[in-house]
């Protein structure tokens, strides 16, 4: 069975390429950048570059060149392309850069599929638990509808683009990601220079829920996914258990051996990072309730345990 993965360079897809071909699949990684992907896709991936580049914001004038006749035949496409959330202001430019990622990349598979080029029976596409709204007690399951934020409509549109696959005999998936915990990438990765130099803290009170997953848990659900058949629509990628923002400070503080008591205000982080500021300084309860029904067993579902095995690889 070959699984085409894009985004195979982040901080899932490595992990995943690399989990795929050590369970007996083959994989083709799709990259904008080939020479990059080398240095950190596993080396038996099959690398197929593509570049969306040359397309117009609204896809327009865009044309699927030659990747799909790279690949081969493509059992499922695991699609995580996108432009990182993290990292950079979200300035007008930058979120069409983080909306135009996802949709290009969605319909560039969707439009391949409706042409016969490649002709998966699954497509597992990414999305977030952006999707919800905020809500200090609240929990959201799959059953909820979308919030009104800028993230909320990325994720309601990106899974809608994602779903026009369905209309070609192909199982779609909507995979609402939360907030990932991996040493190579994401939030820990962007805390740890601020812990290095004693300067690590919580936003506000620190009492925000927060919603979060370690990334073997991302790529086991990913595979369990994949491996059962019968389960379509979107699932919740999240672990069974919050925790609040200084709850979870703490605990990177404590396997780092750095303290975590500084209170960063809201008018610091707004100024760096703009409207992304409000994912920091809202409550997200998000709960994997399809997940569970479906008999997924999370391996890490206490926080302090999984920010211990990424940082000290603390054995359970």
């Amino acid at each position: 069975m070959k699984i085409l993965v894009t985004g195979a360079t982040g901080t899932i897809g490595r992990p995943l390429c690399a989990h795929l071909l050590s369970s007996g699949y083959a994989v083709a990684a799709l990259t904008r950048n080939k020479e990059t992907a080398f240095e950190k896709v596993h080396a038996r991936s099959h690398i197929v570059q593509w570049d969306l580049s040359q397309s117009t914001p609204k896809m327009e004038n865009f044309e699927l060149n030659d990747w799909t006749k790279q690949c081969g035949e493509i059992d499922a496409v695991i699609n995580l392309a996108g432009e990182p959330l993290v990292g950079k202001r979200w300035s007008k430019a930058q979120k069409d850069r983080l909306y135009y990622s996802r949709i290009n990349a969605t319909r560039a598979i969707v439009t391949a599929i409706q042409e016969k080029r490649i002709k998966p029976h699954t497509l597992l596409n990414a999305s977030a638990i952006g999707y919800y709204d905020y809500h200090s007690e609240k929990s959201f399951t799959e059953d909820d509808g979308p919030g009104s934020s800028y993230l909320s409509k990325l994720c309601e549109d990106w899974e809608a683009e994602a779903k026009k696959a369905e209309s070609y005999g192909v199982r779609v998936v909507q995979l609402r990601t939360a907030i990932v915990l991996s040493r190579d990438g994401g939030t820990i990765k962007q805390m740890l220079p601020a812990f290095k130099m004693f300067l690590g803290g919580y936003f506000g009170d620190g009492s925000y829920a927060f919603s979060w997953i370690h990334i073997e848990d991302v790529i086991r659900a990913i595979s369990f996914i994949l491996e059962n058949k019968e389960i379509n629509g979107p699932i919740n990628v999240v672990s069974p258990n919050h925790s609040t923002n200084k709850e979870f400070v703490k605990a990177v503080g404590k396997a780092l051996g750095r303290p975590a008591v500084l209170s960063i205000p809201y008018f610091a982080v707004w100024l760096r990072f703009g409207e992304m500021a409000d994912i920091l300084y809202n409550s997200q309860i998000i709960k994997p309730h399809r997940l569970l029904e479906k008999g997924f067993s999370f391996r890490y579902s206490d926080l302090s345990k999984a920010v211990d095995n990424i940082l000290i690889k603390k054995v359970d």
